[in-house]
C-alpha cells in the first residue's frame, strides 16, 4: 500500500505564496490593460482582490515592478506563437506556405483574443523606463531572429529569393503581423479584418507587390 505524504508546512506556504502572487499578477494584467500604466495605482490592483496594500508589497516592490512582470507574461505569449513550429520541418512549397499561414493566423488570433496584449505592447510599455524599453527592444530583436530561421529555411530550399535579406525581411514581416493585430483589435468586423491581413501578408511573402 502506497502512502502519500502530506506536503510539509513550508511547501504549503510556498504554494500559497505562489498562488497569491499569480492572483495579483492576473489582477494587475486586467487593470493595466483597462486603465493604462499611468492611471493605474497599487490600490486599484489591491481592490480587485479585496486585499490591503501591505499584502501587495509582500510580493512586489512597486507598480513598476509588477508592470514589468505583466509585460514578461505578455511577451512570452507572443514568443511562444512565433516559435510554435519547427522552422526546418517543411520540405515543399505547399508545406512552407501552410506553415506561414498557421503562424500568422496564430499571432492574429492571439492579439484578437487578448486585446490586452496589443494595448500593453504598443501603447503602454514604451517610455516608462529605459530598462523596460531595452527589454522590449531585445524581445523584438529575438522575435526577428526566430522569424528569420523560417526565412532561412525557405531560402535554402528555393521557396524564397536567393538574394533575400532574411534579417530585414524577418523584422518587416513581424511588423506587419503586429500592425495587423493592432488593426484587427480595433476593427468592427474582426473576422474579415483578420482574413484580409493574413491573405495580404502571405501574398506579399510569396508573390511580392510588383506587377
Amino acid at each position: 500500500m502506497t502512502v502519500t505524504k502530506k506536503p510539509s508546512k513550508p511547501q504549503e506556504s510556498n504554494e500559497r505564496a505562489e498562488l497569491r502572487r499569480s492572483q495579483i499578477l492576473d489582477a494587475a494584467y486586467k487593470v493595466f490593460s483597462e486603465k493604462g500604466y499611468r492611471d493605474t495605482t497599487v490600490a486599484d490592483v489591491a481592490q480587485v482582490l479585496g486585499m490591503g496594500h501591505g499584502t501587495f508589497y509582500r510580493y512586489f516592490t512597486n507598480k513598476h515592478d509588477i508592470f514589468e512582470q505583466v509585460m514578461n507574461s505578455a511577451l512570452l505569449r507572443v514568443a511562444k506563437v512565433i516559435a510554435s513550429e519547427d522552422p526546418k520541418a517543411t520540405n515543399t512549397l505547399a508545406e512552407y506556405r501552410g506553415q506561414v499561414e498557421r503562424i500568422g493566423s496564430g499571432m492574429l488570433d492571439l492579439l484578437d483574443s487578448d486585446p490586452a496584449i496589443p494595448r500593453l505592447l504598443f501603447y503602454e510599455a514604451m517610455g516608462i523606463s529605459p530598462e523596460l524599453d531595452e527589454k522590449i527592444q531585445r524581445v523584438w530583436e529575438l522575435s526577428g531572429e526566430v522569424t528569420e530561421t523560417y526565412l532561412i529555411n525557405g531560402k535554402s530550399k528555393g521557396f524564397l529569393r536567393a538574394d533575400l535579406d532574411t534579417s530585414v525581411a524577418a523584422l518587416a514581416i513581424n511588423a506587419l503581423i503586429f500592425e495587423g493585430g493592432r488593426r484587427v483589435v480595433r476593427s468592427a468586423d474582426k473576422a474579415t479584418a483578420k482574413r484580409r491581413w493574413l491573405k495580404t501578408l502571405v501574398e506579399m511573402i510569396f508573390g511580392g507587390i510588383g506587377s
